[in-house]
């Protein structure tokens, strides 16, 4: 599905259909906001993670076509430190908190590493601090990533409005084609 990648007061008047195809999808959905596609292939695959069940099929959909490439797959986790900033009363305890979630970040993108290892595919992994869609972002731009391959748990309602999606964010600001996986 094409994406005009509209954002603020525009996206909130207008809405996306693709969002709303994205949330209620039963099967994968592929977006680009761009109207050329590059038609070289994919060579370098990032699937940004966060270790959960929409993650790992977003994996599953990521190895397939890394295979049918040849492609590296980039591993990408992202600890939310602005998460951190609404927490109250961490006080010393925040680099434990930090730290347990370093960890799961690692595993994350260990999981990632050794599916690809069981298929023979390149991989690199990567756990970074910050707002997960803006690395997301940088992480394309700086890798030269061809494709990302997400998953989403496909919220809907306020659930969704409250919690925001980095899935949509990063389909809205993607030069590259991103396939979603619910």
């Amino acid at each position: 599905m094409g994406t005009h990648g509209r954002t603020g007061l525009k996206r909130l008047l207008l809405g996306s259909v693709t969002e709303r195809v994205v949330r209620t999808s039963d099967v994968p959905v592929f977006t680009s906001r761009l109207a050329l596609v590059d038609e070289s292939g994919y060579d370098h695959i990032l699937i940004p993670t966060d270790g959960s069940e929409a993650a790992t099929g977003a994996t599953d959909h990521a190895v397939v076509i890394a295979e049918q490439h040849d492609a590296t797959i980039h591993a990408l986790s992202v600890v939310d430190i602005s998460a951190l900033a609404g927490v109250y009363g961490v006080g010393t305890g925040t680099s434990d908190v930090l730290e347990s979630l370093e960890e799961g970040c690692e595993q994350a993108v260990g999981a990632v590493e050794e599916r690809c290892a069981d298929r023979d595919l390149d991989v690199v992994t990567n756990v970074a601090e910050g707002s997960p869609y803006r690395v997301i972002q940088q992480y394309i731009d700086d890798e030269g990533i061809s494709l990302v391959t997400m998953g989403t748990p496909g919220r809907t309602g306020l659930e969704r409005y409250l919690l925001g999606s980095v899935t949509e964010r990063v389909i809205r600001t993607s030069d590259v084609p991103v396939l979603i996986v619910r």
